[in-house]
């Protein structure tokens, strides 16, 4: 799992520099709606830009802080419903963090993005890193569940040989064959 961490920076870097040379650039100034962003300051920067520096932000939040956002953009994507809002509460709903982690409920919020044409390119590039990056989460706890599994089963195995050990020294000891 550690050597996957410099592989998820290094493609959420890539992804940022495909994003940087394409798609139509927006103004975004900083303020109560994009915390991210440094204050004071406007930037020129895409969708999916903003969403990587938001991802960034979420990663500095404690729990507490994370509940309270996870809570305003529950709503503000029921309110509008855009893809921004809807990846968003993705990456939220993807965060390690335990209370509102639900991987099923991120896929499910990222497919309608996944299709041809449902979403600007870039969005929807952002999309399928998410999704692959949720997918493969998944895949990694069910084989961890599986191994925990495994080493359950072997652990009562070994268990059941300490026990039939322990009988065998505790019956009488045989008597010498006779040569």
């Amino acid at each position: 799992m550690a050597s996957s961490l410099p592989l998820r920076i290094a493609l959420w870097l890539a992804l940022a520099g495909l994003i940087a040379g394409c798609g139509a650039l927006k103004s975004r100034e900083a303020g109560r709606d994009t915390p991210w962003l440094t204050p004071g300051q406007t930037l020129l920067v895409s969708e999916a830009e903003a969403l990587l520096l938001y991802h960034e932000y979420l990663r500095r939040l404690s729990g507490a802080e994370l509940t309270r956002e996870h809570e305003g953009v529950k709503q503000a994507h029921a309110r509008s419903g855009a893809d921004f809002t809807r990846v968003q509460l993705a990456m939220l709903l993807s965060l390690p963090t335990p209370g509102f982690r639900d991987d099923g409920r991120a896929i499910g919020l990222l497919e309608p993005l996944l299709k041809e044409g449902a979403a600007s390119s870039e969005m929807r590039a952002l999309a399928h890193l998410l999704h692959a990056q949720i997918a493969e989460h998944r895949r990694l706890e069910e084989r961890a569940r599986e191994e925990q599994r495994r080493a359950d089963g072997l652990q009562q195995k070994l268990e059941a040989l300490k026990s039939i050990e322990k009988s065998l020294l505790e019956r009488e000891p045989a008597k010498p064959r006779p040569r």
